[in-house]
């Protein structure tokens, strides 16, 4: 089932990743020194290109600013100056988002902000699109076209919606989604191939989750059993259950991954704390979740709540029933090895639909039984306020399924538990090709048509140089350090204050005040008293 992973396949979707990462973030190619992405939602005939504007783009901005600013020895590790300050820069452990923001950091002093941004953003997408590559290769049966059939669904599953909504807003859930692949990838190696370098694999890239995004994380963690038993149903074995040695040697692979399962629950823990003010310390309400529509699953442009963050199209459920078909009939009319593996198809559409529920929160059907199910069952899971974060999920779920769909259609009779058939002979080299290349074809436009029809992605102009205002203030305290108060008109809690942090960066000024959602609510709500004001 593993194959050969040739470097030229890789490389072939590398570029074609690189050609989405254009298309569907078009037009940031032809501002890709001077802008970010700050939205997939573009109202038609407002302006592609902003300058500065607000939002979570800029709020993850300015915490790669911090990683730029370390790593060249303008303030110390581990340092937050800008915000929250109130005499002295604060050093407190933090992720800080690495390792994409260590990318910025080394691009920065070349190329600037907005190119550095764009470069971290691009190296996300690539490395998805590879570890998605790598997985589906595992999926995709041992025949000649076996590499191309793998390269069709990691790039059908790069094209999942959510992906580029999550990109496009500046979320680090776009950027996290890089890893989860790996994750899974890195399980499956463990436990068909019994090497320990796969427990290595994941348990490395489950830490970077973590680094990198906290929905990405928990998610990937829970979905760990869930990789080990469809690597389980995929190995190649007659039997289904192990014998002594087999046993022994995927519970030694799996030792790595244990190891890291251990240290990234040991971080959060110890970091704790930082979540001890917030709402989300003793777990949302079901009343706080955020619920989009179910209209919004097939209608991108519903006026629908949250309708372009749960869309997903016709093209992706039109897969989906394909997908689970194929399950069906292969589970009825093959036995051993490939019957495990349909059932395993079964058990990815059987999760996908579970997902799609669990996204739609307290509008999922009988009053969000899903939702409710999951924060009954899984504690920590109380802490989400957007469920839809589930997503992130997608594309590694629908690698393997739609490799293992295209699979089991170019596989030999004798591959599927039936008696081999002498091929028609009067096939012409056109007729071939065609057959080969039309179901992958098929597969890719399925996916990525709706999904690129669906995106207008809004640019975020970075100036050069921070706030005229925010020199000047640094240059009236000189040689004293520059602090301030920053007063916003409205809203002064929301994203609208990555405005203030990003000139605050940029010039040197301390605030002291500011936002953060969660790591620096405790010295917030501390400031008033504090500051006399």
């Amino acid at each position: 089932m593993s194959g050969k992973r040739l470097p030229g396949g890789i490389c072939g979707v590398l570029a074609a990743a690189l050609v989405l990462w254009a298309l569907f973030l078009r037009p940031l190619p032809a501002h890709f020194g001077s802008a970010i992405p700050h939205s997939s939602r573009t109202a038609p005939g407002a302006s592609r290109v902003e300058t500065l504007r607000p939002g979570d783009h800029l709020q993850l901005l300015y915490h790669f600013q911090l990683v730029g600013q370390m790593v060249s020895g303008r303030i110390q590790p581990f340092a937050n100056p800008y915000e929250f300050n109130l005499g002295e820069d604060v050093r407190r452990i933090d992720p800080y988002y690495v390792p994409f923001s260590l990318v910025f950091a080394a691009s920065r002093p070349l190329f600037g902000n907005a190119a550095a941004w764009n470069l971290a953003q691009l190296a996300s997408v690539l490395v998805g699109a590879w570890f998605l590559f790598l997985l589906a290769r595992r999926w995709s049966g041992e025949g000649p076209d076996a590499a191309l059939l793998a390269a069709a669904a990691a790039l059908a599953a790069t094209c999942v919606p959510y992906r580029w909504e999550t990109l496009a807003g500046g979320s680090p859930t776009g950027f996290g989604m890089a890893w989860i692949p790996g994750v899974a990838l890195g399980v499956d190696i463990a436990i068909r191939d019994r090497r320990a370098s796969g427990g290595l694999l994941a348990g490395v890239l489950l830490l970077l989750c973590y680094t990198t995004d906290l929905h990405c994380f928990l998610f990937a963690l829970l979905a760990l059993p869930l990789w080990a038993v469809l690597s389980w149903l995929g190995r190649p074995a007659d039997r289904l259950l192990p014998d002594r040695a087999e046993t022994r040697g995927v519970v030694v692979a799996l030792l790595p991954l244990a190891g890291f399962v251990a240290l990234s629950g040991g971080i959060a823990f110890a970091l704790r704390r930082l979540y001890a003010a917030t709402d989300a310390a003793g777990g949302r309400t079901i009343a706080d979740l955020r619920s989009p529509f179910p209209e919004g699953l097939i209608d991108p442009a519903s006026p629908t709540f949250m309708a372009a963050q749960v869309f997903l199209g016709w093209g992706f459920a039109a897969l989906f029933a394909i997908a689970a078909v194929c399950a069906v009939r292969r589970l009825v009319r093959s036995s051993g090895p490939a019957r495990r593996r349909a059932a395993a198809a079964l058990l990815v559409c059987a999760v996908l639909v579970f997902s799609v529920l669990l996204a739609l929160a307290n509008r999922g059907p009988w009053d969000g039984l899903a939702v409710r199910a999951a924060r009954k069952l899984v504690p920590p899971f109380r802490m989400v306020r957007q469920p839809i974060k589930v997503f992130c999920l997608l594309p590694t779920l629908l690698a393997p399924l739609l490799a293992w769909v295209l699979g089991e259609r170019a596989a030999r009779p004798s591959e599927t538990g039936k008696e081999p058939v002498s091929p028609p002979p009067c096939d012409s080299p056109r007729r071939v090709l065609l057959r080969r290349i039309a179901p992958p074809a098929l597969v890719l436009l399925l996916a990525a048509i709706p999904a690129g029809r669906s995106l207008r992605t809004g640019l975020c102009r970075l100036p050069a140089e921070p706030s005229a205002a925010y020199r000047a203030a640094v240059a009236d305290a000189a040689p004293r350090t520059a602090r301030a108060l920053i007063l916003p008109l409205w809203p002064g809690d929301s994203a609208w204050s990555s405005l203030y942090q990003f000139h605050a960066a940029e010039s040197g000024l301390r605030m002291l005040n500011g936002y953060a959602a969660i790591q620096n609510m405790n010295l917030a709500l501390s400031l008033p008293e504090t500051t006399g004001l």
